[in-house]
């Protein structure tokens, strides 16, 4: 199956909720999605050059089209994230 948004949505595969910290601590599971992803694809309409980038949008936003992807409209990213090329230190 192939999804291909259109206008000015984009198909976001949601970023796998955190199940652990780093010093081992388990955390729970909770019915929240996340609010980041990776950009898949981009309709036609869509200005930014969002595909194969992270984007942060609301948290109640978009609409699930699958297990772990949603369609969003372009207005709702909120942010793109840029790696500074350095390691982090979260």
């Amino acid at each position: 199956m192939a999804i291909k948004p259109v206008g000015k949505r984009v198909l976001i595969r949601l970023a796998p909720p955190k199940t652990q910290t780093k010093s081992g601590i388990l955390l729970p599971e909770t019915t929240d999605k996340p609010q980041l992803g990776l950009v898949l694809d981009a309709g036609d309409d869509v200005s930014g050059s969002f595909v194969d980038k992270i984007v942060f949008f609301p948290k109640y936003s978009g609409t699930e089209v699958g297990f772990d992807l949603i369609v969003l409209d372009e207005s709702e990213i909120l942010a793109v994230y840029e790696s500074d090329g350095g390691d982090s230190k979260e």
